[in-house]
């Protein structure tokens, strides 16, 4: 699954490689138009792909799981690069991909309403 590889060790740890979302958004909304109009046409290019993989037959449930879901992972990205403890960065990623699954199992409910 994908956010099994993206909330691991060696993704966190590959900077040059990683995710350039979670390496560069915060300095994109720094630059100009066309910086952050690269971003954004990324962004709805994997929205939509995610929207393909997420569990559920309604389409705007899995465009509101794999937002959220993406925005999970990204942002429990950052903070696990950014600690020097590592048992610490380890629990961000660990408890991320817990609470996905957990969503999941939610998600999979019958007479589950989108919120």
């Amino acid at each position: 699954m994908i956010r099994e590889q993206y909330l691991s060790p060696d993704h966190r740890d590959n900077f040059a490689g990683g995710c350039p979302v979670a390496a560069l958004a915060s300095e994109a909304t720094r630059r100009d138009r066309g910086a952050r109009a690269a971003m954004t046409s990324s962004l709805k290019r994997l929205i939509e792909l995610l929207s393909q993989t997420v569990p559920g037959a309604d389409k705007a449930h899995n465009r509101h799981a794999a937002i959220g879901s993406w925005a999970a992972v990204v942002g429990a990205l950052i903070p696990a690069r950014v600690s020097d403890d590592s048992e610490l960065s380890h629990e961000v990623l660990n408890e991320t991909r817990a609470w996905l699954a957990a969503q999941d199992r939610k998600g999979k409910k019958p007479g589950r309403s989108a919120q």
